[in-house]
């Protein structure tokens, strides 16, 4: 059988399915993009790129399709796919290169002409397309991405300003989480209820919200949507991908929390001039669980004033500190109002233990302890060989731990009570432990570039974090600005071993003499063709054109960034709005 002429199978079964083909051709090694078509009652395979073997991809074909279906009776092994100027695979052309083809008897040696990439220049009419040729060998070829016009933005500036800025996954659950405790608050609300029944409702809220921030629960959530197959179709991984979206439940409980504590100090405040049936000649509540509440109220106003998004960006550091030791203050005094309101509502014929463990706050409290003190039990301070990179960047190398997860990070501080910094790991294939990058970002990082230190207090465990869906792509453009590339080189020194295949685009200043030989050659390691933009050299690019121009040149099923909120923003925003999965931080922890 000859790899440059279409391979006949006969058509012995009833059953078309190419939506399975496509699938599963997407599904096998080294192959980047697969379509199949009906013509005239049979079914042909387009595959890029021309190196694939074929025999190989018609065996995984056999054994993995269903019996029933019908296998195709050619497959074309093509350079690169046509796309249309909206970015889907051009049917029509294929359709006619296939006729031309079977007309002219010729073999694959005649493959498609090179595809292009189609772009609409804003604003003007359809017939204003020009294309940009794809071949990253070119010395001219970022500039030729740079001059080139994006296409238009899908749906309307109102409708995709809604869909892509407002109302993200992170708000539609923070939303849909506070709309669902305010209907049975309401409710309430005009029904009338009690105190012990507000203190539940608050402490659900708050177990979902501190749980969901627990760092075993985010590493199994991750695990979870990672387990989602390649072969899959990419609307359901695009979606699963969003699972660090779930801060919204931490957001949503946490504010619905405070408005049924609210609640319950309102409530508390009438039941404490109001006099007991089960305890003659005192009042519902005591003046103790009525200051204990208040208290509550106040610290919890001030956490929830803290985390609103303008004060903390300008205040992280007083944000940190305000939700650590209020937090930890508040958990103290709701075990102890909880104590308070079942001796406040029991009567002396209960035993107060046998109330106590049927309150269903008193468990809603054991597992907030439990979740919150655990990453604590696991504080050390660790050994620290440090790497002097530049005067703008240092790298730390641990070894109290082996090859964390692509795509997580760790926590460090050098004053456990009071300042905690987050940093990408990065673990070396076939190499013991793992290292952070340390880029100089104020007087915290600046201070330990100065004198590098050699110890360092570790808290928790490695973490999962945004780079880590990355692994949910069979071809992924993996952005990095600066020491945005920390977080972004395990994932890249991975991606062969994982089968990934990625384009890189890393704009920096000086990427050598300030991050060194070793990120810089894993980079390329990575992506021998990586864009490595000196912004000293060349200025700043306009990434978002640069990104288009990678994810039409590798036909990227995603794109992910690290880099500042701005950026960030901006690339994801312009992805997403032309069609594109795009995956960033969203700065919500």
């Amino acid at each position: 059988m000859s790899d440059s002429t279409p391979i006949e199978k006969g058509l012995a079964c009833p059953k078309i399915d190419t939506y399975s083909i496509v699938s599963n051709l997407k599904g096998c090694e080294g192959v980047f993009e697969a379509s199949a078509l009906e013509v005239e009652g049979k079914i042909h395979a387009f595959i890029t790129p021309d190196t694939v073997d074929i025999q190989r991809i018609e065996r995984h074909l056999e054994s993995s399709l269903d019996q029933s279906l019908v296998l195709p009776a050619s497959y074309h092994r093509l350079p690169q796919m046509p796309y249309t100027n909206k970015g889907a695979i051009d049917e029509e052309e294929l359709v006619l290169w296939l006729k031309r083809s079977v007309t002219e008897n010729t073999s694959t040696e005649h493959l498609l002409r090179p595809a292009q990439i189609h772009v609409r220049e804003i604003g003007s009419s359809a017939s204003s397309i020009s294309s940009v040729p794809l071949s990253p060998e070119s010395p001219a070829w970022k500039d030729q991405y740079l001059e080139s016009q994006l296409p238009e933005k899908r749906l309307s500036k109102p409708l995709r300003n809604l869909r892509y800025i407002c109302m993200i996954i992170y708000r539609r659950i923070f939303a849909v989480i506070f709309i669902a405790n305010m209907v049975p608050y309401i409710y309430l609300l005009l029904k009338g209820t009690d105190c012990p029944t507000l203190a539940t409702a608050c402490s659900i809220n708050m177990l979902i919200s501190i749980v969901i921030r627990q760092e075993n629960v985010v590493n199994a959530l991750f695990y979870m949507a990672l387990l989602v197959p390649r072969s899959w179709p990419l609307w359901i991984r695009k979606n699963t991908s969003k699972v660090y979206h779930l801060g919204g439940l931490h957001s949503g409980c946490g504010v619905s929390a405070t408005f049924w504590f609210a609640f319950l100090v309102a409530e508390a405040s009438l039941d404490a001039v109001k006099n007991s049936t089960i305890r003659p000649g005192e009042k519902i509540i005591s003046t103790a669980t009525l200051a204990v509440s208040y208290a509550i109220m106040v610290l919890l106003t001030v956490m929830l004033s803290f985390a609103y998004p303008s004060i903390r960006r300008k205040m992280h550091d007083q944000f940190e500190q305000v939700h650590r030791f209020a937090g930890w203050t508040v958990l103290i005094l709701f075990w102890t109002l909880t104590i308070l309101l079942v001796s406040d509502y029991s009567g002396p014929s209960i035993p107060f233990a046998k109330v106590l463990i049927h309150t269903p706050a008193f468990w809603c409290l054991v597992i907030i302890t439990v979740s919150i003190a655990s990453p604590w039990a696991q504080l050390r301070k660790v050994k620290v060989t440090p790497e002097k990179l530049s005067n703008h960047a240092l790298r730390l190398h641990f070894s109290h731990r082996n090859n964390p997860v692509p795509g997580s990070f760790v926590r460090l501080s050098d004053n456990p009570l009071m300042e905690w910094h987050s940093f990408a790991t990065i673990a070396v294939p076939e190499r013991n432990g793992f290292s952070v990058v340390v880029s100089k970002a104020g007087d915290w990082t600046g201070k330990y570039i100065a004198s590098p230190p050699t110890e360092m207090w570790i808290r928790g465990v490695p973490t999962r974090g945004v780079m880590n869906v990355a692994h949910c792509f069979n071809r992924v453009v993996i952005v990095g600005t600066g020491s945005g590339i920390g977080p972004c080189l395990p994932v890249l020194l991975s991606a062969a071993r994982n089968n990934i295949q990625v384009r890189v685009l890393w704009s920096t200043p000086k990427p050598r003499e300030t991050f060194g030989d070793e990120v810089v050659d894993g980079v390329l390691s990575a992506d021998p063709n990586a864009v490595i933009w000196d912004t000293r050299v060349d200025g700043k690019p306009d990434i978002v054109k640069l990104v288009w121009g990678l994810v039409q040149e590798s036909q990227a099923e995603a794109v992910v960034i690290i880099s500042n909120p701005a950026l960030t923003k901006k690339v994801v925003y312009g992805m997403e709005s032309r069609g594109v999965a795009a995956y960033g931080a969203i700065w919500d922890s």
